[in-house]
């Protein structure tokens, strides 16, 4: 929760939102945010790179499983879906 990692938070997706969203703000994968609500293209936020487990991303995430949302086609065309809305706090 200190935004030095981007963190989930079980109890508060407001929680989560915010921890992205500090992420970005704080700690930068290769200068770009971990989510940017103010873009709709996918390529200007670094969650979608983390989640698909591929490199120059840093630690692929969720880091007990990586790539495990890539091999789950729903969710990851739902979080594509959700960045090319813009990563709308929702």
């Amino acid at each position: 929760a200190t935004g030095t990692v981007p963190r989930m938070d079980n109890a508060s997706a407001a929680a989560t939102y915010e921890n992205f969203l500090l992420q970005g703000r704080t700690k930068p994968i290769n200068g770009k945010p971990y989510i940017n609500p103010c873009s709709t293209d996918k390529a200007t936020s670094t969650i979608a790179c983390n989640i698909a487990a591929t490199n120059p991303c840093g630690l692929a995430m969720p880091q007990l499983t990586p790539g495990v949302l890539s091999k789950e086609p729903t969710l990851a065309a739902q979080l594509d879906t959700w960045l090319g809305c813009g990563s709308p706090n929702n």
